[in-house]
């Protein structure tokens, strides 16, 4: 296939009818590698994100090994997109816990800590987790909202990984957990600047 030239480089919106019509490649003289090139660099959006699928492994056997890796990458962008999605979603279901009456009078609408703890229970439902380890994501989503917006945004442009984002919070929790909100922001603003200046292009691991 033909090779495209590489200026100007193809956006989100001239992008998206190709992961739909394969003859848009052949108009815009990408080949499948130059594609998936282009799809690990660029903006993400959420059509993008919600649209780049590929049709199994056919679609991977005609491009190169370092086409596979490019894929490869766009496909943890897109996962790194979503979980900062979830992320500001559980954020602000944390922050606004309103559930809704029952209409037929079956049962009481929870208000003060009964309300947290049947949040817990919805999202450990929908997520298919432990209680304990969904009221550990509503927090670890509430800190990032609050005290490492940074490290969210590096999240949904796959810069960082959700692993790293949470590690974040887990592993300043305790010496944030004790100062005056004033000083908390402060002190998580310092430390987020530090991490992610450090901490770019690092494994979770060397992270920490």
């Amino acid at each position: 296939m033909t090779v495209a030239l590489r200026s100007p480089r193809p956006t989100t919106a001239n992008l998206l009818p190709a992961l739909f019509a394969r003859s848009w490649l052949k108009e815009q003289r990408l080949s499948d590698d130059g594609f998936c090139d282009s799809l690990a660099t660029i903006q993400l959006s959420p059509s993008l994100s919600m649209a780049l699928v590929f049709p199994g492994k056919q679609t991977f056997r005609r491009l190169s090994h370092r086409g596979r890796l490019d894929l490869l990458t766009a496909l943890e962008r897109v996962r790194a997109w979503v979980d900062a999605e979830q992320q500001t979603l559980l954020a602000d279901l944390a922050a606004h816990n309103e559930h809704e009456a029952d209409p037929a009078g079956g049962f009481e609408t929870p208000d003060g800590p009964q309300a947290s703890v049947w949040l817990t229970e919805e999202v450990a439902g929908v997520l298919r987790l432990a209680p304990t380890t969904a009221n550990a994501r509503l927090s670890t989503a509430t800190a990032l909202h609050a005290l490492f917006p940074t490290a969210l945004h590096e999240l949904r442009e796959g810069r960082i990984g959700f692993l790293h984002a949470s590690t974040l919070v887990q592993e300043t929790e305790s010496a944030l957990l004790n100062l005056d909100p004033e000083r908390r922001s402060e002190a998580a603003a310092s430390i987020e600047r530090e991490a992610l200046e450090q901490g770019s292009g690092q494994s979770v691991g060397q992270f920490r």
